[in-house]
């Protein structure tokens, strides 16, 4: 069956002839719940794999479309599927990296932007403090999301931590200290 939709998914494109795309969809619905999870698991490989950027975009868009099937269908039994924690975080993954049909997933699963923001900060990796680090909490980083909104450069994660962007003298970064502790790094030049 993996076969079946990873063929079927290939020959998707949700951009460009997107009503052969929902029809794909449809028929990858029709083989019920039980594809959601070999569909997490390989949207989760495309999403790691270093692959050309179009190819990739390509195919996540396409699980989207087929995961935005399940939910609209309102279907019991694919909800509850789609409400567990690896296909959560998935999702907020890909609405992290701008997928914005991933996180209007995340919306009609009943998750707000702050719920969406408190899960990318949690998921992060506990790194070591650094001296200069300002201990925050994680409402105090959810406010300095709504601060850093003038701020330029890339936003939202990258290499273990939450990058703010650049106030025009430095690139703010915000990483997880301890279980429910931050530090907000602000740093003269990027790094990597």
């Amino acid at each position: 069956m993996n076969k079946e939709i990873k063929k079927i998914i290939d020959f998707m494109d949700v951009k460009h002839d997107r009503e052969d795309a929902e029809s794909k969809a449809f028929a990858i619905f029709e083989l019920g719940p039980d594809v959601i999870d070999p569909l997490i698991e390989m949207g989760i490989t495309v999403n790691k794999k270093n692959m050309d950027a179009i190819k990739k975009k390509k195919l996540i868009r396409a699980i989207i479309l087929i995961l935005s099937i399940f939910i609209k269908k309102k279907n019991k039994t694919s909800i509850e599927k789609l409400k567990r924690d690896t296909i959560k975080n998935f999702l907020y993954n890909l609405s992290s990296q701008g997928y914005g049909s991933a996180k209007q997933l995340l919306h009609d699963l009943g998750l707000f932007d702050s719920d969406i923001q408190k899960e990318q900060f949690l998921s992060l990796l506990i790194v070591e403090k650094h001296t200069h680090d300002k201990e925050i909490s994680i409402n105090e980083a959810l406010e300095e999301i709504k601060i850093s909104k003038n701020y330029t450069g890339f936003k939202g994660i990258l290499n273990n931590c939450y990058m703010l962007g650049f106030d025009g003298k430095r690139y703010n970064k915000i990483y997880k200290i301890g279980k429910n502790l931050f530090g907000l790094r602000s740093l003269k030049t990027p790094t990597k």
